[in-house]
């Protein structure tokens, strides 16, 4: 039986979710220059966190000949990375925020 609670250290955040950059652009009118916004970042991005429970069994008799396994697993995510939409007159169409939950659970028997 195990429980591991912590972040998933499997993915990665890219830097562009969280810190807003910005390009140089010269395409607006010929000899005129400028910047602006590559994208919408969000400081308040934190690392997708995931619980999980494993429980399970393995009996047997008769030497093997006959025999049961059993496992019961639950899993929780929490703070998925989501692409929510905002108002276009913000120059962007989204952004990406921890405002996901992902839940499973399952058994498995042999």
């Amino acid at each position: 039986m195990g429980h591991h609670p912590g972040a998933d250290a499997q993915r990665s955040l890219q830097a562009g979710l969280y810190q807003a950059a910005w390009k140089s652009r010269d395409d607006w009118q010929p000899g005129s220059g400028g910047i602006s916004p590559n994208n919408f970042g969000n400081p308040d991005l934190k690392w997708e966190q995931t619980r999980e429970v494993d429980a399970g069994f393995d009996w047997t008799m008769f030497d093997g000949r006959i025999g049961l396994v059993g496992d019961y697993y639950k899993k929780k995510t929490s703070n998925l990375l989501v692409s929510r939409p905002i108002s276009a007159t913000s120059g962007f169409t989204s952004f990406t925020d921890n405002n996901g939950t992902s839940r499973t659970a399952g058994s498995s028997w042999r």
